[in-house]
């Protein structure tokens, strides 16, 4: 037999696990041109966003043909995603008094550039369906073909670029441009 202890200890836990989740804010939208998308994790619908709109973490941006998108995350790392592209932001952390943080994301298709911003960089790691990419203090611009193809180029700094399914690691530096295909 339950007491009343118990009851209000399993209403607690019921109130507790029932309660509503918020997504983090991870950055804002700084420039849209044409148009942007995006669609919040779970959900199947892409809205519009703004300038000045939240980025949260989790959340799928797109651009449409001929769009272009600026989002500056609270590290001051800036994405800008050019025509047709997709990225999925799947974590972003960063404590701005040490510099320690994580940044993954997933880019699907189409032509994004990265300038690294405070964050250190060890903990940055930008996935394609052909490669998984770090930085080392670094601007560059990732292109996904369709066929999941992926090409670096190296502005600033250097990138490492590992193929998924194996492979070595290459380090790319600045004025160098890499590419990895999709294994099938």
């Amino acid at each position: 037999m339950l007491n009343w202890k118990t009851s209000l200890l399993g209403a607690a836990l019921c109130l507790v696990t029932a309660a509503p989740t918020f997504a983090q804010t991870v950055g804002n939208v700084n420039l849209v041109k044409v148009w942007a998308y995006g669609r919040d994790s779970g959900n199947a619908n892409w809205a519009d966003l703004y300038q000045s709109d939240p980025v949260l973490m989790a959340q799928a941006l797109r651009t449409p043909i001929g769009g272009a998108m600026h989002v500056r995350f609270t590290d001051d790392t800036d994405l800008r995603l050019g025509s047709e592209a997709e990225i999925v932001v799947d974590r972003f952390v960063f404590n701005p008094s040490t510099g320690v943080g994580a940044l993954q994301a997933e880019i699907g298709k189409g032509v994004l550039r990265f300038i690294t911003g405070r964050m250190r960089k060890d903990g940055v790691r930008i996935g394609t369906p052909a490669a998984v990419i770090g930085v080392r203090g670094t601007d560059f611009i990732v292109q996904v073909a369709g066929d999941g193809t992926t090409t670096v180029q190296v502005i600033e700094g250097e990138v490492t670029i590992t193929p998924r399914g194996g492979g070595e690691t290459a380090s790319i530096p600045a004025g160098q441009t890499a590419r990895s295909e999709e294994r099938r």
